[in-house]
This record gives structure tokens, C-alpha cells and sequence, in this order.
């Protein structure tokens, strides 16, 4: 520990040493290409790690796509659906809170409760998708627990002038529409979109509530679950003089939603009149340098969150806005071919208000990290080693570190093998929520823990044909666990869990073929995973033991078809293990047929839930059976 806090001090220094001199040095200035920040983490210094990319021919309908469904569909993690409306994503049985978002870099969960809701961030604001599984605190802070997901805009130079208009409709009053234009020439590259979605929600549902000796069946079409949710998101890149770039990333969210009763809710005879808001706008910008054998790179992003809930039958009302500001360093060496290395600080200050808390709420962080990466591609050897330090508020300096290595034994087959630590420190919700019945604790301990994993990988590519295979087992210790509880006067509060354990095994397959006029393949995900409570042996709510996601894919002149299914296995609803929800299948079925010419049409027809299954995926939160989507896209080049 005392050798990785030395390492963490002397990459601190060495930063700033090296900032101000390297800026200046210009007569030996090397031209590079566009790369992101957070993409030369991922790929530089994330030996031994477990990285899913969806198949980008599954990702061509993103206009009518949510990330949701593609998180569901295709990769290992499980989505935990608060009905419509509400989805949070849950990595290897971490949590939303522990399962980060990175947009361009920047963690977008929430600093009031360390959520992410997926079903408002549409895939169309995304080029490209990447999942990377377990414990990442050293490169990624804190959160980056069970997995990270990343979300990046590129730049596209010299692109000509693109457009597109996207508008479908569907069952229970659902309409979105999408519009869409990018130019590019050698110094400039820019992207508008913007989304429109609304829905009434009204689907009919059968479900049952239990209260003592009584079941109740539930059997009428949802009410109060209307939805509207508006998006506008801006990139922009520039090319200045020296081979400097600028990249400039704006996106404004508006969601309101009515809050639809739950089967519990109904079954009491309870009024379902909630309705909430969220508003968000998100700020980033990135100026990046090109230095002799690398590249310093500094970046700012501002984000600002405003949530706004009432019921008006009850008088409830709570109002939460958050600010955050994340302001970050850092420098690439190249020393050589294969070896790398990195470092960098970061302030972040963010604060929150809430008619829930005792007045205004903030805190700083602040934090330096290195990672060091050799990557032999004679030997077929990639070893990274990662710290980050870390302080936030009042709390302790935190140490995180890392270290990972892939190893080609033959062919396109490789060993890999990564072990760290990890921590996440409490939400402000956590901290400081004040009502009725539910309290924060403002002495709670940062979550700590370790974890481990280890696995093959075998890629190979035979001219039209690509293949991927990766196995992984993990395991993951947790200790201070941060868990919400109810007392014996029936409130609720959040404290320290002594520890918790998850372990599993992750299995993905993919495979394409290019042909001529057409292409297909398929993906599959599989994982089984124990989450266990040691002092009781009860599993964690809400970790199915198993799940299997499978999507198969065909196109042949200009007609495509795709095929989603999820499995997901049984789960307890507490940690008590009393109540055990039953396991579900839901598929999904879309075609698309494209039609050549000036203006290039696609008209596309979807069916979620094509087997009409009744499930949940929390408990009395009803899911819509069978249902449908049409939709047009022109596409003008």
C-alpha cells in the first residue's frame, strides 16, 4: 500500500511537472488522430478485463432502439424495469449504484441517489457502445464497481452532409420521432439530433397482491402512466493548428412522466395521481494536444439535474436539484511501441438540494491516478498495472489499484486475468434524506472491496467470416455494504452491511458473416452468479442466479431481420428471502426493409413481447404484454 500511495504521489508531481513544458515544446509536434479519452483508458490499460461490443449491424435501428434494450438483449448485465417509464441496470448483482454510465468520459449518475435511469438516454445520442464487467475504481473513480458502460460521440471529418427524419408509432398511444444532421470537412465535424417520445401507457395487466390470508387479483389496463420525454444533444469537433482538437458536447433532457400505481397500490385502493419530472443539462468540453510521444489532454464538463415530484391527493410534493462540476488532466506517453503511460488529476465539486434534505448539500473531490500499460504484440503480452487516489469531502483518502494482464497462448486464443479494489462512497440520499418514513445516515463508511477475475478469449477472422468466444469466472468481495432497511416501526433507514459476495461465471459467443448483397450472424450472453449476504447466506434481492440473452440477425438486399430474447431466472425480492418472483421469457422481433434512391427510405416494423409473456421485473411493477411499432426513417446523403 505504502509503494502504490508513492506511485500515486510521484504521478502527481510528475503531471505537473510535465504539463506546462510539453504544452510549449511545439517544434516537435506529432499530428495525431481523434482519440477519446476515456476510449485510450479502455483500450490501453484494461489488460485481463471482460469487454462487450454489441455487433453494429444490431445497432443500425438505433433511431428506434433504447439502451435499455440493448443492455437487455445483448450483454450480460440485468435490467431492473420500475414498470414503464424507469430502468436502472444492474452488473454483475452491484446495482444501478455501482454499475457507472460514461458519457464522453463523464459519469452520469445521479449525485442525489447513484442511479442512472437507461430508459431515458436513447441509443440514437451514442456512436458507439461499449461494457466493460467488474471493478474499476482505479481508472474510473468512484462507483465503478460491477461494470462500466460507455457512450461515446466521435468526430467524423471530411463527412459529407447527412440528415435524417424518423417517426413511428405504436400500440398504447406510443409516438416517437427523431430528426438528425452531421457535416464534417478537415477541420470541423458536427452533429445535431434531437428525440421526441410519448406514450399513454395503458396496457392491460393481470397481476395478484397478497395481504395475509387474502390474494387479490389485479385485472384492468394501467392508469396514470402517461409519458413525454424530449431530447436535444450537440457535438462538435475542431481541428486547430499543430494537430490540436476541441471537442465541444452539449445534450438538454426533458422527461415527464406520471408515476403509475403499483399492483400493491391498487390492491389497497390507494389513488394513483403521481407525477414527476426531470430535467437535466450536461456540458462538456475536451481540449487535446498532441506532445512529442504522446498527448496532454484537458477536459470540464458541467451537469445540472432538477427533479420535481408531486401527488396531489396526499399534498406530497419534493423538489431535488443537483450541480456537479468534474474538471480532469491528464497525459499520454507513448515511451515506446509497447509501452505506456498515463497520469492525471481530477477536481470535482457537486451539490444537491432537496425539500428532503436539511438545507443545501456539498462536497469536493478530489483525486490523482497512473496506470502504466505494456503491450507486446510479438509476444502476444498485454500487462497494465492501475492507482487512483482519492478524497471526497470529510472521508478518508482512498487508494484503488488494479492490476490485469492478456496473454495470446495460440492463434487467435488468449488467457486473461485481472485483480483490484474498488469502493463507492455513500449517495447524498444515502447521507441526508429526511421524511416520515425514510432517513439517511450521515455516518455511513465508504464501501470497499476486491475483486477477481479470470478467463479465455478466442477471436478469429476468416475472410467474410468474424467469430468471438470469452469465458470469465469472477468474484467480487464487497464490505460496508450501503443497504436501505426497514426498522421494526416500519421506517426505513440506510446503513453498513458487514459484506456481501458475488460470484459467477460470464459466457458470450458472437459470430458474423458477410455475403454477397447481405450479411448475418448472432450474439449470445450467458451468466449464473451467487450474490450472498455471508452473515445469513441469503442471496441479495433482486439477483437472478441465471440469465441468457440471445439476438440473431439477417439482412439480404436491403431487407433486415432481427431477433432478441431474454431469460431471465428466479429472484428475491428482499433480503430476507422471503419472496421469490417467478422467472420470464420476452422476445423481441424486428424487419426492416430499406429502399435505395436520392432520399433513402427505411420503413420498419417491430414486435416487443412477441410471446405476450405476463412477467415483472420488480415486484408489483407491472411490464406490457405483446406490442407494436411502425415507423418510417428517410435518409438524405
Amino acid at each position: 500500500m505504502n509503494f502504490l500511495k508513492r506511485l500515486l504521489t510521484g504521478g502527481l508531481l510528475l503531471s505537473i511537472a510535465f504539463i506546462k513544458p510539453l504544452a510549449q515544446s511545439t517544434d516537435t509536434l506529432i499530428v495525431l488522430t481523434e482519440v477519446n479519452i476515456t476510449e485510450n483508458r479502455l483500450s490501453n490499460f484494461n489488460a485481463g478485463s471482460t469487454v462487450y461490443q454489441p455487433d453494429q449491424q444490431l445497432l443500425m435501428q438505433k433511431a428506434t432502439l433504447g439502451l435499455d434494450e440493448v443492455l437487455q438483449f445483448m450483454s450480460p448485465m440485468n435490467i431492473d424495469a420500475y414498470g414503464v417509464g424507469s430502468s436502472s441496470i444492474n452488473a454483475r448483482g452491484a446495482g444501478s449504484n455501482r454499475t457507472p454510465i460514461l458519457w464522453n468520459g463523464f459519469n452520469l449518475q445521479s449525485i442525489a441517489n447513484g442511479g442512472t435511469d437507461i430508459s431515458t438516454l436513447p441509443l440514437l445520442f451514442s456512436d458507439n457502445v461499449k461494457m466493460e464487467m467488474g471493478g474499476n475504481s482505479a481508472l474510473f473513480g468512484s462507483g465503478a464497481v460491477g461494470g462500466v458502460i460507455y457512450l461515446d460521440n466521435k468526430a467524423n471529418y471530411n463527412d459529407a452532409k447527412k440528415s435524417f427524419l424518423t417517426i413511428n408509432g405504436g400500440s398504447f398511444g406510443r409516438f416517437n420521432g427523431a430528426s438528425g444532421i452531421q457535416y464534417g470537412n478537415k477541420n470541423y465535424s458536427g452533429v445535431l439530433r434531437t428525440y421526441y417520445q410519448q406514450a399513454d401507457n395503458d396496457f392491460p395487466f393481470t397481476g395478484d397482491y397478497t395481504s395475509g390470508d387474502e390474494t387479490i387479483t389485479i385485472d384492468k389496463d394501467l392508469p396514470n402512466a402517461n409519458m413525454h420525454q424530449f431530447g436535444v444533444m450537440s457535438n462538435n469537433h475542431f481541428r486547430l493548428q499543430n494537430g490540436q482538437n476541441i471537442s465541444v458536447h452539449l445534450w438538454y433532457q426533458d422527461v415527464n412522466k406520471q408515476i403509475a400505481p403499483t399492483i400493491r397500490d391498487l390492491g389497497r385502493g390507494r389513488t394513483s395521481d403521481a407525477e414527476q419530472r426531470d430535467q437535466a443539462f450536461r456540458a462538456a468540453a475536451e481540449w487535446k494536444a498532441p506532445i512529442k510521444n504522446g498527448a496532454l489532454t484537458v477536459r470540464s464538463g458541467l451537469f445540472s439535474t432538477e427533479t420535481n415530484y408531486q401527488k396531489p391527493s396526499s399534498a406530497d410534493t419534493t423538489n431535488t436539484t443537483g450541480l456537479s462540476s468534474i474538471n480532469e488532466a491528464e497525459l499520454d506517453l507513448n515511451f515506446t511501441q509497447w509501452l505506456k503511460w498515463n497520469l492525471g488529476v481530477n477536481y470535482t465539486y457537486e451539490k444537491a438540494e432537496s425539500s428532503s434534505y436539511e438545507g443545501e448539500k456539498g462536497r469536493n473531490r478530489i483525486a490523482s491516478f497512473t496506470s502504466f500499460g505494456i503491450n507486446n504484440k510479438q509476444s502476444g503480452t498485454f500487462v497494465t498495472l492501475n492507482g487512483r487516489g482519492e478524497k471526497a469531502g470529510d472521508s478518508d483518502f482512498t487508494i484503488t489499484g488494479n492490476a490485469g494482464i492478456t496473454q495470446n497462448i495460440i492463434g487467435g486464443l488468449s488467457a486473461k486475468a485481472k485483480a483490484g479494489t474498488s469502493y463507492r462512497i455513500p449517495t447524498f440520499n444515502d447521507l441526508y434524506w429526511s421524511s416520515a418514513y425514510q432517513n439517511g445516515n450521515p455516518d455511513l463508511e465508504a464501501e470497499t472491496g476486491f475483486n477477481y477475475e479470470a478467463g479465455l478469449h478466442y477471436q478469429q477472422s476468416f475472410s467474410s467470416t468474424h467469430i468471438q468466444v470469452q469465458a470469465t469466472w469472477y468474484k467480487n468481495s464487497l464490505e460496508n455494504w450501503i443497504s436501505w432497511g426497514e426498522l421494526e416501526d416500519g421506517s426505513w433507514t440506510v446503513f453498513n452491511q458487514d459484506k456481501a459476495e458475488i460470484k459467477g461465471i460470464e459466457l458470450q459467443a458472437n459470430a458474423s458473416r458477410s455475403f454477397e448483397n447481405g450479411s448475418a450472424g448472432f450474439n449470445i450472453n450467458y451468466t449464473h452468479q451467487d450474490a450472498v449476504d455471508p452473515d445469513t447466506d441469503n442471496l441479495l434481492p433482486y439477483v437472478p442466479k441465471s440469465k441468457t440473452a440471445a439476438a440473431v440477425f439477417g439482412e439480404y438486399s436491403g431487407l433486415r431481420l432481427i431477433y432478441a430474447h431474454s431469460f431471465v431466472d428466479e429472484r428475491y425480492t428482499s433480503s430476507s428471502n422471503s419472496t421469490l418472483m417467478p422467472k420470464y421469457n420476452v422476445g423481441n422481433l424486428s424487419i426492416e426493409k430499406r429502399f435505395e434512391g436520392e432520399v433513402e427510405t427505411a420503413l420498419t416494423f417491430k414486435v416487443n413481447n412477441i410471446w405476450d409473456e405476463n412477467y415483472q421485473t420488480r415486484q408489483h411493477y407491472p411490464m406490457p404484454g405483446r406490442h407494436f411499432l411502425l415507423g418510417i426513417q428517410l435518409s438524405l446523403n
